[in-house]
């Protein structure tokens, strides 16, 4: 065991825990009533962002690994949420898009996800909401260039 070593003050930890919470609340809501996975309404955002992307690109954005991103649009489908399209200039590669079914439960989803980010920003003053950004964006960076 790790002598002085504090589990709820290290940064990894409390960053995984709370993203956990947050997305645990809106999961609920897209869970309930559509029936859908973590996984799944994060490849129904990145498709409903209106550019096309292939399943790779999905992956990149989110970073959830090639099987991962694979069940959940095969998932999706069946739902009839979204259609993979070939691509016109490599049949090999698929375009994810919402189908009009995705679409209204986009549309009916995302207004509850922005009312919880709303509630939790609530809580900030607006120098700590703009300082969070700001050290989210840091953070960021600092990660992709130590995984480089």
């Amino acid at each position: 065991m790790a002598p002085n070593f504090d589990l709820k003050s290290f940064l990894p930890y409390r960053l995984s825990i709370l993203s956990r919470r947050v997305s645990g609340l809106i999961a609920r809501e897209y869970s309930q009533r559509f029936g859908m996975t973590l996984n799944e309404w994060r490849v129904m955002v990145v498709a409903a962002q209106g550019e096309l992307r292939t399943s790779s690109d999905i992956c990149q954005i989110t970073l959830m690994d090639k099987m991962t991103v694979s069940r959940a649009v095969k998932a999706l489908v069946s739902k009839e949420f979204v259609s993979r399209l070939p691509s016109p200039q490599d049949r090999r590669l698929h375009h994810i898009t919402l189908t009009q079914s995705g679409r209204d439960t986009y549309a009916e989803v995302m207004p509850l996800a922005r009312a919880y980010e709303t509630q939790l920003l609530a809580r900030l003053s607006d120098s700590e909401h703009g300082a969070l950004g700001t050290i989210l964006t840091k953070l960021g960076d600092a990660a992709l260039e130590l995984d480089q």
